[in-house]
């Protein structure tokens, strides 16, 4: 019997087995899909960074895994 849980932790090892789930299922509609994982950061001044994307492409495709900066996490309204 196959049970369905909502689990608040999810272990890297759990994610990735999920992951590469879909993407044993799209080889066979897209044979040569090679997925690339990209980052691109947003630095301030002194290299610090203030924002970033952490992604993956694949079949002229971006998938945004996170995407974050940090005037947004700071702003208060007056």
């Amino acid at each position: 019997m196959i049970t369905v849980q909502v689990e608040q932790e999810v272990t890297q090892q759990d994610r990735m087995t999920v992951i590469q789930m879909i993407r044993q299922f799209n080889k066979h509609f897209f044979p040569l899909l090679e997925w690339q994982s990209i980052a691109v950061f947003a630095r301030d001044e002194s290299g610090l960074i203030v924002g970033g994307i952490i992604d993956e492409i694949g079949c002229d495709w971006l998938y945004i895994r996170v995407l974050v900066e940090q005037l947004r996490l700071t702003w208060q309204r007056d």
